[in-house]
């Protein structure tokens, strides 16, 4: 999958690289702050449209940590910033200012 955008960050944070199986459970590196394991929930990623790589960095594990619903609430609360929300199901799930046109499979 491809972001067409040239004049814009695009951070990522997700956890289909950085992670190891031990017993049939899944580990991966974007911590839970409230108990110190990793996040459980049904995303595989999040990707931030911003003009600002730190920004960017930033709220795409934010919202990664807050989850589907909390996360496209907190993004659409703010100016200039986009995100893309993509779940273990392959499905995904954009702000109202992302453009499908923005992606390319």
């Amino acid at each position: 999958m491809c972001i067409r955008d040239s004049d814009r960050s695009v951070v990522t944070s997700g956890t289909y690289e950085r992670f190891f199986e031990k017993d049939g459970t899944i580990y991966h590196h974007i911590l839970n702050p409230k108990n110190g394991y990793p996040v459980q929930n049904s995303l595989k990623s999040v990707t931030i449209l911003s003009d600002s790589s730190a920004d960017g960095d930033a709220l795409s594990t934010t919202c990664f940590v807050l989850g589907l619903e909390r996360g496209m609430e907190l993004i659409e609360s703010l100016d200039d910033i986009e995100a893309m929300f993509v779940t273990d199901d392959g499905e995904m799930h954009c702000s109202s200012g992302f453009s499908a046109t923005d992606v390319k499979k």
